[in-house]
């Protein structure tokens, strides 16, 4: 690691910022605090956007294919922006949603992914910086997930709500792959998030949490001495175990996730299912040519149904059509491709395939691209840098530059 205090402290002040942004948000909703620092934290971030996409060095297929995934967006959000137009979720609440909350949304969600990879690319922080940081970054998503609950109740009138900060919790899963391997401290972390998604009743997110854990004892299996194996497996049926006694308890002193599991059971979808089909429908029999080619335009889900397709690929279809489609596809298959690729570390490969399950599958239920956090970009935006650094130690490409 490069002994650059001065940029260590940079990322540290823009980590601070984040987190003080998704604070505030979650406190006041709106204000002058919230402007503040959204508005600084989305120029900074769009700065290292910049800095990362103008570089004439190569740079990871990741980050291009998510560089022009970022730039398709901005410019469907301008757009809308220009013209001043506000949108209304008149099937649900009737929210009035501005016209640069498209663009915040995106820019928030995405940006952030090339100010970690340029730091990390530059050595200025790697898995022990990470590790100082995780009693911060698991006090912020405590509290973001607390207000966001209250918030929740006090909107239902009732203790038991469904908590969307689910997801937010379980993308901190992956960084767990950066605290020392089979630790009590990275059990414990493990265990307080799924603990907290259980919580959430999100279903969506505990299907990921899942999925996670699925792939941090495949890890552990494949990267452990024989002699550690049994300890392994005793360590997952355990971790098992707990699961099960969680899920017990909450069906027992729970209705309300009683209820949430036998819908999920009887293939409830919560309304998705007829949502993706009007978005399905009208997309094949009520757009032009040139709709179908170029897409209505950013939030236009919102303007024909009055709320949103609770599916990246349909949500995309309807606002960018089949360039929107094309690339969001291209993308995919970058990131799956990095998931494949030999890593210097295997830990790096787990931690990419926990995040590429993570949001994939997300976008086939919620708004994947939409929600990138803190914790899941900033191991993204590190991962990414060690992957390709190691893939470009060539004899030839041993001292490559990297833009100041």
């Amino acid at each position: 690691m490069v002994n650059n205090t001065k940029a260590q402290v940079r990322l540290t002040l823009y980590v601070l910022l984040y987190i003080i942004y998704i604070l505030s948000e979650s406190f006041f909703k709106s204000g002058a605090l919230v402007s503040l620092t959204r508005w600084v934290f989305l120029l900074v971030s769009f700065i290292f956007y910049l800095k990362v996409m103008l570089c004439r060095t190569k740079k990871p297929p990741f980050i291009m294919a998510l560089g022009i995934l970022y730039l398709m967006f901005f410019i469907y959000g301008a757009i809308v922006v220009a013209e001043g137009h506000d949108f209304y979720t008149w099937r649900s609440d009737g929210r009035r949603i501005l016209s640069f909350v498209y663009l915040m949304q995106i820019s928030r969600s995405l940006l952030p992914v090339f100010t970690f990879y340029y730091f990390a690319k530059k050595g200025v922080f790697d898995d022990r910086y990470l590790n100082r940081m995780m009693l911060l970054f698991f006090f912020a998503v405590c509290v973001e997930y607390i207000i966001t609950m209250q918030a929740r109740m006090s909107v239902k009138g009732t203790d038991e709500v469904t908590n969307n900060a689910g997801y937010v919790v379980v993308s901190m899963l992956p960084m767990m792959m950066f605290l020392k391997a089979k630790s009590l401290k990275q059990y414990i972390g493990i265990g307080i998030i799924l603990l907290m998604t259980f919580g959430s009743m999100k279903r969506g997110s505990i299907l990921i949490g899942g999925i996670c854990l699925g792939i941090y004892f495949l890890y552990l299996l494949r990267n452990s001495k024989r002699s550690a194996i049994i300890g392994i497996f005793v360590t997952m049926f355990i971790a098992l175990g707990i699961v099960y006694y969680i899920y017990q308890s909450m069906m027992e002193s729970s209705d309300y996730f009683q209820n949430r599991v036998e819908d999920t059971l009887e293939g409830d979808s919560s309304g998705r299912d007829n949502i993706y089909a009007f978005f399905f429908e009208y997309y094949l029999e009520e757009t032009t040519t040139q709709q179908q080619f170029i897409g209505l335009g950013a939030n236009a889900t919102l303007d024909i149904f009055g709320q949103y397709a609770h599916n990246d690929w349909l949500e995309i279809a309807i606002n960018q059509g089949l360039l929107g489609l094309f690339i969001f596809l291209i993308f995919w298959l970058v990131f799956l491709g990095a998931c494949l690729r030999k890593q210097p570390d295997p830990r790096i490969r787990a931690t990419l395939w926990m995040l590429f399950a993570m949001f994939f599958l997300k976008s086939f239920f919620s708004m994947s691209y939409r929600s990138f956090t803190l914790y899941s970009n900033i191991v993204l935006g590190y991962c990414i840098a060690v992957s390709f650094l190691y893939s470009s130690q060539r004899p030839q490409e041993k001292n490559l530059e990297i833009c100041q």
